[in-house]
């Protein structure tokens, strides 16, 4: 949705005080931000997030090999 201030016939200088369009249209896209906001936090990973045992697997496995000469 387009902000009701384009192409408008009655905007004038500090209309969005009074304009009810305007106020219905900042309310729906607070919602619709806020929504987005959360939609994108849950697929954020922090820091702290993940298993470092998983992340680097088995240390047993990761044992450097002696090359025999």
């Amino acid at each position: 949705m387009t902000n009701p201030c384009f192409h408008c016939t009655d905007r004038h200088p500090v209309c969005h005080d009074t304009c009810e369009r305007y106020k219905a249209w900042q309310e729906f896209h607070a919602a619709e931000v806020a929504d987005k906001r959360r939609r994108n936090d849950a697929c954020t990973i922090h820091k702290n997030d993940f298993d470092e045992e998983f992340w680097h697997g088995n240390p047993q496995r990761r044992r450097r090999r002696r090359r025999h000469r």
